[in-house]
């Protein structure tokens, strides 16, 4: 921005700022748009799209017993009249499980070989002696 001996903006900078702030208004109108489309779907409509809340404890019950949960979820992300909400939260939470499963062999795996080296450490210690 080029400010001027007097100490004011060019018009260059004057209209470029301009368009700025044309550009934020209109992001700003197209969010409140989105956010009223929202509130305009009627009740059933949101119950359709997002499931009712006694299926989602359901859900949120079901995933926190061992293997039933994984194997529910496995359900849930393949079903074809699974809403897509609820298809997109069983997703994300299987791909969540297993890279935690992963995660854990992995670090299992490193504890194995770091303990035998011990081990096999400890062993010729105590044959020195």
């Amino acid at each position: 921005m080029a400010v001027g001996g007097n100490g004011r903006f060019s018009d260059k900078a004057c209209a470029g700022m301009l368009d700025g702030i044309k550009r934020m208004e209109g992001r700003v109108k197209q969010k409140h748009a989105a956010e009223r489309g929202r509130e305009s779907l009627s009740r059933e409509e949101k119950i359709k799209q997002y499931g009712r809340v006694g299926k989602w404890f359901q859900t949120i019950c079901f995933i926190h017993v061992p293997v039933v949960g994984f194997f529910y979820m496995l359900v849930l992300a393949i079903r074809k009249s699974t809403p897509a909400v609820k298809k997109d939260f069983a997703k994300a939470y299987l791909l969540y499980r297993i890279l935690v499963l992963l995660l854990a062999f992995a670090l299992l795996f490193v504890l194995y070989r770091i303990g035998l080296d011990l081990i096999d450490g400890l062993l010729r210690f105590a044959r020195i002696r």
